[in-house]
């Protein structure tokens, strides 16, 4: 059976019931109608398939094709994503996480929002930029030396571990220096006494 269109359509099926409410309906011929209409459309299938194929392996039409440039490859977000990102609390400057998360986990933009590793990655850098942010930048003072440097035993005043010999011996050196370059007169002259 077709349709006006040329497309097979299943028969339809028609219950027959009894005076008493019995069903009398022949169910073997309603079985072999519904077989008929399945070769139908098996038949439909194959030669739609053979039409596909046909058309695919046409070299007018891969020529037809082979004009339109394909669609360049999609660099960062668009105007709704950007102001999506922004509702969602992201800031400018961490777009490029989000997008890199994208392409690298295949998952779409909500995916990656919820996602949980997104949120610990980007909790992580925003404290991280917090605490770089915190430090001040240009300021004269010098980062404090590490404990294996004579200045910082010397500020400090005391000496190396008994176990760093070398170190204790240059810091008493540099003591010696410094003790020998500071004046013989005091800061504080006799009349400034209280």
């Amino acid at each position: 059976m077709e349709n006006e269109k040329g497309i097979g359509v299943l028969p339809e099926i028609v219950e027959t019931k009894d005076d008493e409410g019995n069903d009398t309906t022949n169910w073997q011929e309603v079985a072999l109608a519904q077989q008929e209409a399945a070769k139908q459309f098996h038949g439909l299938a194959k030669r739609n398939f053979k039409d596909l194929e046909s058309l695919k392996n046409d070299s007018r039409l891969k020529e037809k094709s082979s004009d339109i440039p394909d669609k360049p490859a999609k660099e960062g977000f668009d105007y709704a994503e950007k102001a999506y990102l922004k509702a969602s609390g992201l800031n400018p400057d961490e777009f490029d996480f989000a997008h890199e998360v994208m392409v690298s986990t295949g998952k779409s933009l909500d995916e990656v929002l919820e996602a949980k590793y997104f949120q610990s990655e980007l909790k992580e850098r925003r404290e991280a930029k917090a605490s770089k942010d915190a430090i001040p930048t240009g300021a004269k003072r010098s980062a404090s030396a590490p404990a294996t440097q004579v200045d910082y035993w010397i500020g400090k005043g005391e000496l190396p571990p008994a176990d760093q010999v070398d170190l204790r011996r240059e810091v008493v050196k540099a003591r010696m220096k410094i003790e020998g370059s500071k004046s013989n007169f005091t800061d504080r002259p006799i009349g400034n006494i209280r």
